[in-house]
């Protein structure tokens, strides 16, 4: 079984030992993934390991806003057969693709749009995403442009509840050099448009 790694050891926790049901539920999603949509990329220690595990096994696509961003990556990748690159906005790239995804992770991604950005969002994915993993902050987390990316301003607050009434399963999830402080949350959601199995 795949074990899910944030794409970043450190701006991410790569422990969810504390909650092996939700761990299982999100691994077993990547694993049977054919093709998978990635919301933001930087590059960050650890930036790369990702697409070396997943890019194996999945059709990956990436959307990057930050046109810096989406440069570096597509000189980094290993995997061009596997991994392709959209220097785009998930609006744009959502509305107008035709593609339709197993799973899409959007992980340190929906703070950085407003509610009302992220419900559009949520409209289209209900139309070619079968499986969303996003992340947040836990709470208030102010953060302003990094390096010259706007795209990296906090716009909205996330809970547990407010994860909750857009229809994710959440937990906290763990950060930190000893991995004790809670530093944010970990949601999925199955599209409510697909019949279980």
């Amino acid at each position: 079984m795949y074990n899910f790694k944030w794409h970043s050891p450190v701006r991410y926790a790569e422990n969810l030992d504390h909650v092996p049901d939700f761990k299982e539920v999100v691994n077993t999603a990547i694993d049977k993934a054919k093709t998978l949509l990635d919301v933001g990329w930087r590059l960050d220690p650890g930036a790369d390991e990702f697409y070396d595990n997943i890019g194996l096994q999945a059709n990956v696509t990436l959307v990057e806003a930050f046109e810096p961003n989406a440069q570096t990556f597509y000189s980094r990748n290993k995997h061009p057969d596997k991994v392709k690159v959209y220097n785009t906005d998930i609006w744009t790239f959502i509305k107008d693709t035709d593609q339709h995804f197993d799973v899409c992770i959007w992980q340190g991604g929906p703070e950085h749009v407003s509610y009302a950005d992220f419900e559009a969002f949520l409209v289209e994915a209900d139309k070619k995403i079968d499986f969303l993993i996003i992340a947040t902050p836990n709470g208030v987390f102010p953060q302003d442009a990094l390096g010259g990316n706007t795209y990296e301003i906090h716009q909205t607050t996330w809970t547990e509840d407010l994860m909750r009434q857009y229809g994710f399963t959440c937990v906290q999830w763990q950060a930190g050099p000893d991995g004790r402080r809670i530093w944010g949350l970990m949601g999925y959601r199955k599209n409510p448009n697909l019949k279980s199995t």
